[in-house]
């Protein structure tokens, strides 16, 4: 990420909603609640999709829209979608 470094928990956070672990999973094992989990989760997403604005400013224009495709924006790699905070 850049300037960003993410943290060991953002690593495994990363990991787990890769693997599609729940969110009230993740919260068991960091030894949190339920809330403090989809905060944290919400807190990386803003990290992450941020991180990708920042690098997009020197992607081709294909790339920009590839990565506007992958954010699920349609006016490009700085529209913000919600990051729906549903358990699975």
């Amino acid at each position: 990420m850049g300037c960003c470094r993410a943290t060991e928990e953002e690593q495994s956070l990363l990991v787990w909603a890769s693997e599609q672990v729940p969110r009230r999973v993740m919260a068991q094992w960091l030894g949190t609640s339920y809330e403090a989990t989809n905060k944290k989760m919400s807190r990386l997403t803003a990290k992450l999709r941020a991180a990708a604005v920042t690098a997009a400013k020197e992607f081709t224009d294909a790339e920009r829209r590839e990565l506007a495709r992958l954010l699920g924006g349609e006016g490009g790699a700085d529209s913000q979608s919600t990051d729906g905070d549903i358990d699975r």
